[in-house]
């Protein structure tokens, strides 16, 4: 008989594989594989590692522990790719508005950003997150959200 086991590898759990793989063995006398899903970090605090993934998955294989595929892993979705941190340069009161600033924002691009916030706080001077457009943002409830480019009413 043959028994395959999916296992998510972690600090806390690694024992419980050992035993698995021993009870399989020697009590109940079968065939066992595993599949064992492990976290390059995981890997990173027992061994110190300064490759890729691409990479430490083919030093894994080439020493006879077969990496089927990589998976990459994102606790938050879109992993906040397109957003960075931005130097507001200017900020004033938006004149057709009450709640609203309108800033000068440096993101290391070859221009500044103008960007019309409806933070109460915001100030020159101060380090924010911009979602640059084309940026796809996942809030917890409701429709992802992609910044796009408009024009500035008043």
């Amino acid at each position: 008989m043959q028994l395959d086991f999916v296992l998510e590898a972690n600090s806390s759990n690694h024992h419980i594989v050992r035993y698995y793989y021993w009870l399989a063995l020697h009590v109940l006398k079968i065939t066992v594989s595993f599949i064992m899903k492990v976290s390059l970090n995981w890997l990173k605090d027992y061994i110190e590692i300064n490759l890729s993934p691409e990479q430490v998955a083919e030093v894994l294989t080439s020493i006879g522990l077969e990496v089927e595929g990589l998976e990459k892993v994102e606790s938050i979705p879109g992993g906040l790719e397109g957003v960075v941190v931005g130097l507001v340069k200017t900020c004033q009161r938006h004149p057709n508005a009450d709640r609203l600033s309108v800033t000068t924002v440096d993101v290391g691009g070859t221009a500044d950003l103008h960007i019309v916030c409806g933070a109460p706080n915001v100030a020159a001077g101060q380090k924010v997150l911009v979602a640059t457009e084309g940026t796809t943002l996942h809030p917890r409830n409701g429709e992802p959200l992609t910044i796009k480019k408009g024009k500035i009413r008043g």
